[in-house]
């Protein structure tokens, strides 16, 4: 057989370089001309490649404003770039919707296609994403989902305040008062109790209805959201009796003060926090923490539990009012805190899976919306 002389082979890498510089041009291309937003960052999360989807998307004139930023200026990470990775897959891959950060500092949900690359066979090197902002669409069509649910409960808690009050009032009024006045047998007792109790849960019904439907002014002061949360967990304690539960408080010691309505934050986070506590069923791990998002100048609490999870089938749900998965429950706490926050200028959202548990995000502006 006829061994291929030097002509032969440098002509065939002459070739083989140009079909790899004509691929190169191909996908450079491809990249350049994409709908989605793609990102390249190195090991350490420093951004070293953008496409030009990515730069109108977020904001920013030139790639240069880009270049060698780290990727915590572009997106909110919650346990930092190391659980970034190990949240993708054994096929190098992950889907997932995330919360982005404008250059003006306004925050946005994408979805994004996070992948591991590898420049050696040494291991994964960097992180590539490729992102899309999530329908406004969609986002408008659920506001007025929302919207018309409020419509229709403001007539609803209206009239049920009208017709149910003053009754409420008086069955509960009397039942106390036998209670405390009068010598009565044991289980006719336990029979006013029971009345007395019901009476004040269906009372308490009305005015979440009515909190939900017609929200009040807020009142709007300069807060420490760490010492709000550090009186939140001990009442949370308080009401959740003893158990082995444990509560942790991560703190950002630097944490800059927020305007809001200390009586109807406490409210959110409070909820939250016992919601945390009934879903590790007295012997799990509630951990509460807080940062400063500066490239979005907002405040996160995180509320994290590692009970079983809220099922991704419900978590478009849950912000419902009326929706509940607890046999005694309203399903009208997660309605009146979402309500609250919206009222804030921020956000609510819902992460975790039935391994991690459940991780409740709020994220606050530092000045009034």
């Amino acid at each position: 057989m006829k061994r291929p002389d030097q002509r032969d082979m440098l002509k065939e890498k002459v070739l083989e370089c140009h079909r790899l510089a004509c691929a190169l041009r191909m996908k450079e291309h491809a990249l350049a001309h994409s709908l989605n937003a793609v990102f390249f960052a190195d090991s350490q999360g420093t951004v070293f490649d953008v496409n030009p989807a990515f730069l109108r998307l977020w904001g920013y004139g030139e790639t240069q404003e880009v270049l060698g930023a780290k990727l915590d200026r572009f997106f909110i990470l919650k346990g930092g770039l190391g659980q970034w990775r190990r949240g993708v897959g054994p096929t190098g891959e992950a889907l997932r919707e995330m919360t982005a950060v404008k250059k003006n500092g306004t925050v946005f949900p994408v979805e994004a296609a996070i992948s591991l690359f590898q420049s050696s066979g040494r291991g994964p090197s960097g992180l590539m994403g490729a992102c899309v902002a999530l329908a406004e669409k969609s986002r408008t069509e659920e506001f007025k989902r929302q919207s018309l649910k409020l419509l229709a409960l403001g007539h609803l808690s209206a009239g049920l305040a009208h017709e149910l009050r003053n009754p409420l009032a008086v069955i509960s009024s009397c039942a106390q008062f036998s209670i405390e006045n009068l010598t009565i047998e044991r289980p006719l007792a336990e029979n006013l109790k029971v009345i007395y109790r019901n009476s004040q849960k269906a009372s308490r019904l009305i005015e979440e209805l009515l909190s939900f439907a017609k929200p009040s002014n807020l009142d709007w002061k300069r807060l420490s959201v760490n010492a709000l949360l550090a009186h939140v967990v001990k009442m949370a304690r308080l009401e959740a009796g003893q158990g082995r539960i444990q509560t942790c408080l991560k703190a950002d010691p630097n944490l800059p003060r927020i305007v809001g309505d200390r009586e109807k934050l406490e409210q959110v986070f409070l909820n939250i926090t016992l919601n945390a506590f009934q879903a590790v069923a007295h012997q799990g791990r509630v951990t509460l923490t807080t940062r400063h998002v500066k490239t979005a100048n907002m405040v996160e609490v995180n509320i994290i539990d590692n009970g079983p999870g809220i099922p991704e089938e419900y978590r478009e749900q849950v912000f419902d009012p009326f929706f509940t998965t607890k046999d005694n429950g309203t399903g009208l706490g997660l309605s009146i805190s979402h309500a609250i926050i919206k009222q804030h200028g921020g956000q609510i959202r819902i992460s975790g899976d039935a391994r991690h548990g459940t991780d409740m995000s709020i994220l606050l502006p530092i000045g009034k919306p």
